[in-house]
């Protein structure tokens, strides 16, 4: 019964949605409408849960002060103070816009900034030309960062032409094929759930 009735409920609810895109049946859509709603406030509780789930791990090893419990009593203070901000002042208190503005925005940016180097590094050992596609590869790299410099147009002016064509034609055609073919795998994934073939979101194996 553990497995049955989340099974049950999944293939309602998700053939319930899916209908919904395409029969008009107001007692339906009128339900689909409700189960839209419901999920915000899942979401809601979901990110209760991992609010509660962070204090659980990091209070812990504030308490003993083992490994590093710095960045954990951080981290539970700002998400405390954030979320007290946020709930009782409002999200457009100066102080939750200072968290946000002051704080994260920048944090992102700089361990952004960091990853940068990673890629420099791994782009360096991809971009050998020790086959074909790997020349393609490196000469095609080579023409993209020169057309979106001031250099590469001094070069020739048909580089950023150059450019532009890969970007709009060969990369938008292999990024909408990457789109459909992620967006079918979805679409199995979601049946195979709704279906009942695939259990392990359930915690089980297939």
């Amino acid at each position: 019964m553990k497995r049955t009735l989340p099974i049950i409920v999944s293939f309602i609810v998700g053939m319930g949605l899916m209908l919904d895109n395409f029969v008009k049946f107001a007692p339906l859509n009128t339900a689909a409408v409700s189960v839209r709603s419901w999920l915000v406030i899942i979401a809601l509780f979901s990110i209760m849960v991992a609010a509660l789930n962070l204090l659980l791990v990091h209070i812990p090893r504030i308490r003993k002060r083992s490994g590093t419990w710095t960045q954990s009593a951080v981290l539970i203070t700002f998400m405390l103070l954030t979320i007290f901000t946020g709930v009782f002042m409002g999200t457009k208190n100066t102080i939750y816009a200072t968290f946000y503005d002051g704080i994260l925005n920048p944090g992102s940016t700089t361990v952004n900034s960091l990853l940068a180097f990673f890629i420099a590094s791994a782009a360096v050992r991809t971009f050998k030309a020790r086959s074909l596609e790997s020349s393609l590869l490196l000469l095609t790299a080579i023409l993209l960062m020169l057309s979106n410099v001031t250099i590469g147009s001094a070069i020739s002016k048909y580089i950023p032409i150059l450019g532009q064509w890969f970007t709009n034609v060969p990369n938008a055609t292999a990024q909408r094929g990457l789109i459909i073919t992620s967006s079918l795998a979805f679409v199995t994934i979601s049946l195979r759930n709704i279906l009942g073939l695939s259990t392990q979101w359930l915690g089980g194996k297939d």
